[in-house]
């Protein structure tokens, strides 16, 4: 009798705990479960003072961030939007030192000329030292890196980087290899690997899709 009420306690457990993760119906709850290591959507890698981190964000979202951030009052936020970003696959590249004052902006930067050239590389290079590898070791490189919080003192400097989504993506592995080759910072290569299966079967993001 206590087996099969222990049986009957387990399977109630699996049932909230997939219900409870089937869709999310705010913001602040998805993001506080895609930020948590476990769930896999977001990696992390440290070496010579720096810690980086690499956060998946699914298309929806994304769409639902530029859509807040356009503050054009015409513009909705409707199912075509959201197909137009399904296309694409985002992630939120982080770096922070950990010595108080030096960032990513200023790490081994002595004049001005030179902060001017990292601003530079950090804009309109960085996305030649990221890309997804293949099971082949074919590399296919983001079609654009933005950099989020440039005029920001210190601390974290953030990076969307963005890959097109097709069949090279899903078919040749179940396993997403996104490679930082660190030509700045003196960290290495850092390799961030997401489950594809994850990726696909995300929980459903409900406060977007309920405005709709």
């Amino acid at each position: 009798m206590n087996n099969k009420i222990k049986m009957v306690f387990i399977g109630l457990s699996v049932m909230v705990f997939l219900g409870c993760n089937s869709a999310f119906n705010n913001e602040l709850s998805f993001l506080k479960w895609i930020g948590q290591p476990e769930n896999g959507f977001v990696k992390y890698n440290s070496a010579n003072g720096f810690n980086l981190s690499l956060k998946y964000l699914p298309s929806d979202y994304v769409a639902f961030l530029e859509y807040n951030k356009s503050g054009v009052d015409s513009l909705q936020l409707n199912s075509d939007m959201l197909n137009e970003f399904k296309g694409s696959m985002t992630f939120l590249l982080t770096i922070e030192h950990e010595t108080k004052g030096t960032d990513a902006t200023n790490y081994q930067v002595n004049n001005l000329p030179e902060f001017r050239q990292r601003i530079s590389e950090l804009n309109f290079e960085i996305k030649n030292h990221l890309f997804i590898k293949n099971k082949n070791g074919e590399k296919k490189f983001p079609v654009l890196a933005t950099f989020e919080n440039l005029y920001e003192v210190g601390g974290k400097k953030s990076f969307y980087i963005v890959f097109t989504r097709d069949s090279k993506n899903k078919d040749v592995s179940p396993t997403i290899d996104v490679v930082f080759q660190d030509p700045f910072f003196d960290t290495g290569i850092s390799h961030f690997m997401f489950e594809q299966d994850k990726i696909d079967n995300l929980p459903e993001l409900q406060f977007i899709k309920k405005n709709l």
